[in-house]
C-alpha cells in the first residue's frame, strides 16, 4: 500500500489529517501479549496509521499497562483507548473499534499477535478484504508447506469447518506462470484482516459473539461477486486461543459459539436447495465432532437450541445477505471442499486414515447429488 494511493478532496491544509490506516486491537486479559504486538506496529515500514485499542473489560489491567507504556502515542492521537464496560465479545469488540476508525482502511488485529515489518505496507484490500498469512504458534512449518510449497488455499468444507483445498487447474497455471504472493482465499483471518472502512456500516453482526464472524464477512464478499485475497509476504506471527481456557480438554464458549455461528453461515448463505442436498453431511459432520470429543455433547444441543429460538431473526438478516446476491451457489461451491475433515492437520494414523475414507464417501455422495466443490475441478 502506497501513501499516494490515497487521494484526499477537499480538505483544507490546516485540517488534521486522517490515518490511511486504522488498526483495531480488540483485547480481553491479553496484557502479555501487549507489548509484542504493539512494539510490531511500531517498526512498521508505512506509519501512516492509528492505533485503536479497545478493552473488553479486562481483569488483568490491560489498559493501564497500555496508557502507562505509550504516553508518547496517546499524546499524539496515534494511540486511542477505548474501554468497554463489559466483554462485548469479538465480533460486537470489533464493531466498536471500527465505529471509532478514522482511517481508509481498517485492519483489524488479534492481540496474540506479532507483524511482520512491512505488513501495513503490503496489504491492501482493494479486492475486499485482505489478511496477512497468518502462521499459527507450532502450525508454522505446516502453514508454509501447504499454502506456499503446494500452493493450496484455506477454505471451508460445504459444513463449515476449515481446510486447506488445492488449487484448480486454472489457478495452478495462472501461479505457474506468474509468480505472486497473493492467494486467493475463501476468507480472510479475522487475526488479521483488512477492509475499506466506506464499504461496511460494521464488519460483523453482533449476535456471533465469537467464531465464524470471519467466515460470515468473507461469503457475504463472495455472493457479492467479491474476492478476498491474502499475501504470502506480509507474515504475521499467531499465538492462538491466547485468551481462551479449556476445561477438561474444551472451551465451552469456542464449541457453543462456533457451532451455532457454522449453522447460523448455512442458514444465512446458502440457498434453500443446496441446504436440502447438504443436511446429511451436516449431521454426519455434528456427529463426527461429539465421537471426537464426547465432551461437546454438553454444549452442542445449547447452540442447536439457540438457532431454533433465534430463527425469526436468521431468516431476517437470511434476507438481508440474500438480497445482496449477485454470484449463484454454483460459483461459490467452487472454491469450498466436500470434504469430511483435513486429513493434513489430523493427528494420529488411525484418525488420518478414518478421515480419508470419509473424504472419499463425501466425494461420493456430492458427485451424486451435484455439489461440484472444489475436488471436481483439479
Amino acid at each position: 500500500m502506497d501513501r499516494r494511493e490515497y487521494k484526499r478532496d477537499n480538505v483544507l491544509p490546516s485540517m488534521p489529517r486522517a490515518p490511511l490506516v486504522s488498526v483495531v486491537i480488540l483485547n480481553y486479559n491479553g496484557r502479555r501479549f501487549l507489548r509484542t504486538c504493539i512494539e510490531s506496529l511500531r517498526r512498521q515500514t508505512l506509519q501512516d496509521f492509528e492505533i485503536i485499542f479497545v478493552d473488553n473489560a479486562s481483569s488483568d489491567g490491560s489498559a493501564a499497562f497500555v496508557e502507562s507504556s505509550y504516553p508518547d502515542m496517546l499524546s499524539t492521537g496515534k494511540l486511542l483507548i477505548i474501554r468497554n464496560a463489559t466483554n462485548q465479545g469479538f465480533a460486537e469488540g470489533n464493531n466498536i473499534g471500527h465505529r471509532a476508525a478514522k482511517g481508509k482502511y481498517v485492519l483489524l488485529l488479534n492481540n496474540d499477535t506479532r507483524a511482520s515489518a512491512r505488513l501495513l505496507e503490503r496489504l491492501d484490500p482493494r479486492i475486499a478484504t485482505a489478511g496477512g498469512f497468518v502462521l499459527d504458534k507450532g502450525k508454522e512449518r505446516l502453514y508454509r508447506r501447504i499454502i506456499e510449497k503446494e500452493r493450496r488455499s484455506l477454505t471451508i468444507t460445504l459444513c463449515g469447518d476449515n481446510v486447506s483445498a488445492p488449487p484448480s487447474r486454472e489457478e495452478r497455471q495462472l501461479m505457474e506462470r506468474q509468480s505472486t504472493p497473493i492467494r486467493k482465499q475463501f476468507y480472510v483471518s479475522g487475526a488479521a484482516l483488512m477492509y475499506r472502512k466506506n464499504e461496511h456500516k460494521r464488519p460483523f453482526e453482533r449476535f456471533y459473539f465469537l467464531y465464524a464472524e470471519d467466515t460470515c464477512l468473507g461469503w457475504q464478499s463472495l455472493i457479492e461477486g467479491k474476492r478476498n485475497v491474502i499475501r504470502t509476504d506480509a507474515i504475521v506471527y499467531h499465538y492462538g486461543s491466547g485468551t481462551q481456557r479449556t476445561v477438561r480438554g474444551i472451551s465451552k464458549v469456542a464449541v457453543f459459539h462456533g457451532t451455532k455461528n457454522q449453522l447460523a453461515n448455512i442458514l444465512l448463505f446458502y440457498d434453500w436447495k443446496t441446504i436440502v442436498r447438504i443436511l446429511p453431511l451436516l449431521m454426519i459432520v455434528q456427529i463426527g465432532h461429539i465421537l471426537e470429543n464426547p465432551r461437546k455433547i454438553i454444549v452442542k444441543p445449547k447452540a442447536y437450541w439457540w438457532v431454533l429460538s433465534n430463527m425469526g431473526l436468521l431468516l431476517r438478516k437470511r434476507r438481508e445477505m440474500q438480497a445482496r446476491r449477485s454470484v449463484p451457489d454454483k460459483e461459490i461451491l467452487r472454491g469450498m471442499s466436500c470434504a469430511f475433515y483435513d486429513a493434513e492437520i489430523t493427528d494420529g494414523k488411525a484418525r488420518r486414515t478414518t478421515v480419508r475414507v470419509m473424504n472419499g464417501l463425501f466425494y461420493a455422495y456430492c458427485a451424486i447429488v451435484r455439489l461440484k466443490t472444489c475436488e471436481f475441478y483439479r
